[in-house]
């Protein structure tokens, strides 16, 4: 597989430090700002090369043995004309060091800190190799989108490194791609354009060209293209879902990790038409009268007419995906209806203290007396409001009570059910299994040293076994055995599914997901199958179709 150069390069740390300090940054996921540090520079490397279909790497064994490659080209730069196209391939002469992370791809500044340079030429790609695998070594491969409401973040944050998985045997692959309106605006201009008749959804077709890389590439690095899983967490848990139904993805993976994400149930994705009129009204509002002088805008121009009020106010979201009749031919229930999607095994999961979706928790914070609680619930949930009520009921008239039981139901109404749906479409229109976890393991800030619910994202550090990792606003948290243990089990359930499509391992039996027991993990203060909760199976069954 690599070729080790004669010598161990001996450098210090410090002078490691300094050389590639601006090279490991961090991005957000949910709708938080991220702070967090980024992958620590290893005090002694040996150079590894690799020979990949695009040009030679070269990068570094880090001190746990695991090779990492930062920072590889796996498109051309989208920029200049290449602005709101699909994804086009590179090469390269020469050997290219991938020794730091590449540029986190155009967000609105300050959403990207730590050193991640913001820039429109991003579509870097990090490998993580385990200690001493060989080329065509066939083993599993998880390939980790990050989050970040699809307009912000990038793959650099230690929290969704792959170290940690590596050491356990799986080639471990995360990635940038385009955000926000560089990553989904959708025009007429654009669309004329296009031989495939779609705009928008530049983000997917990039997240699919990382895919289509590792099917040509990965072996060289020793995993195996046809045990491809892939994983993300809230908008990269929603390009999940749009890559279980979407024909361009069809054979570049093999099983899903889908966490605190779904393109429904919440409405499905907006249609291309919809998308172009809002593209037209992000056009307006740089100035620019065509697609041509629109291209000849700046980066930090289009980012300041998207970030304006009147274009943040338009829902749906200028910088959402569509249903493109490409990518993304349909909707996606319609899809999974249909039998139309890629039937693959699935796990998905939530945090028990999830974000709740804008248009119930708009409507229901304001609640502090019983009959305004009653109200609003009617004025969301209409005829089924008090089945709601009846399922989520304060225990007392008190504010206090109110705010704990709405705490509840809007978790059960936001990615609880999301998940659940995104499982029962998997069983019930297929033939592959669905594995369904809550997080509900209380996380303590080391600021106030007060146990809050596990909040959304708070899953990653565990699923990746990067406990110390700052959260998006740079925040560590109080950790103690049973967060190495549970990490261990997260880990181990992972590698698992990866290997052999089943979570379940020695030390945690996780049975499979069904729509007669529905049972779930709930991976908490200790990790066990959690009875069913009638107010999730209420939002994932009979709300679901009526909202």
């Amino acid at each position: 597989m690599f070729e080790i150069k004669k010598g161990i390069r001996q450098i210090t740390a410090g002078l490691m430090v300094a050389a590639l300090a601006t090279a490991y940054g961090c991005g957000g996921d949910g709708d938080d700002t991220d702070s967090s540090a980024g992958i620590t520079p290893p005090a002694q490397t040996v150079a590894t090369t690799v020979a990949v279909d695009s040009g030679t790497i070269e990068g570094q064994k880090l001190a746990s043995q695991v090779t990492a490659f930062y920072g590889i080209p796996y498109a051309a730069p989208p920029v200049g004309e290449l602005r709101w196209k699909d994804p086009q391939p590179i090469t390269w002469t020469g050997t290219k060091a991938t020794v730091k992370m590449g540029n986190a791809c155009a967000q609105a500044a300050g959403t990207a800190a730590n050193g991640d340079t913001i820039s429109e030429d991003c579509l870097y790609m990090n490998v993580w190799v385990p200690p001493e695998l060989k080329e065509n070594a066939k083993a599993p491969v998880v390939v980790y989108v990050h989050g970040g409401a699809f307009t912000k973040s990038s793959s650099s944050p230690r929290r969704f490194g792959g170290e940690q998985l590596a050491k356990k045997g799986v080639v471990y692959v995360n990635f940038n791609y385009r955000l926000g309106v560089f990553g989904n605006l959708a025009l007429p201009e654009l669309t004329g354009e296009s031989p495939n008749k779609a705009s928008g959804n530049y983000q997917l077709l990039d997240i699919i060209h990382a895919l289509k890389w590792i099917q040509r590439n990965i072996a060289k690095f020793g995993g195996d293209p046809n045990n491809v899983t892939i994983s993300g967490q809230s908008s990269g848990g929603i390009e999940m879902g749009l890559l279980n139904v979407s024909p361009l993805a069809k054979g570049l993976f093999h099983k899903i990790v889908a966490q605190s994400g779904w393109p429904g149930p919440l409405g499905n994705p907006p249609n291309l038409a919809t998308q172009e009129q809002n593209g037209l009204k992000l056009m307006q509002a740089t100035g620019a009268s065509n697609l041509a002088a629109l291209r000849g805008k700046t980066m930090d121009e289009v980012l300041t007419a998207a970030s304006s009020s009147a274009l943040a106010s338009i829902r749906p979201m200028v910088a959402e995906p569509c249903i493109d009749g490409y990518a993304i031919p349909d909707k996606p229930d319609t899809l999974f209806a249909e039998r139309k999607h890629n039937d693959v095994p699935l796990i998905a999961g939530y945090t028990s203290g999830e974000n709740a979706p804008t248009t119930v928790t708009s409507l229901l914070t304001a609640s502090t007396t019983i009959p305004a609680y009653q109200a609003n619930l009617q004025s969301i949930f209409g005829g089924y409001w008090e089945t709601v009520y009846n399922l989520f009921t304060p225990a007392s008239d008190t504010p206090t009570a109110i705010s704990a039981t709405l705490s509840t139901l809007k978790n059960a109404a936001s990615s609880g059910r999301a998940s659940v749906y995104h499982a029962t479409n998997v069983v019930v229109n297929g033939n592959s299994p669905a594995w369904v976890y809550i997080f509900s393991r209380p996380q303590i800030p080391a600021a106030t040293g007060v146990a809050v619910a596990a909040p959304h994202g708070s899953d990653n550090q565990f699923w990746h076994g990067e406990l110390d990792a700052p959260n998006a606003d740079g925040s560590t948290y109080i950790r103690d055995a049973r967060d190495t243990e549970l990490a261990n089990q997260m880990t181990d359930s992972l590698v698992a599914f990866a290997k052999t499509g089943n979570p379940s391992t020695s030390a945690l039996y996780w049975p499979q997901y069904n729509t007669v027991l529905r049972k779930r993990m709930n991976f908490g203060n200790a990790s066990s199958m959690a009875d069913w909760d009638n107010g999730l199976d209420f939002f994932a069954t009979t709300w679901l179709n009526n909202y």
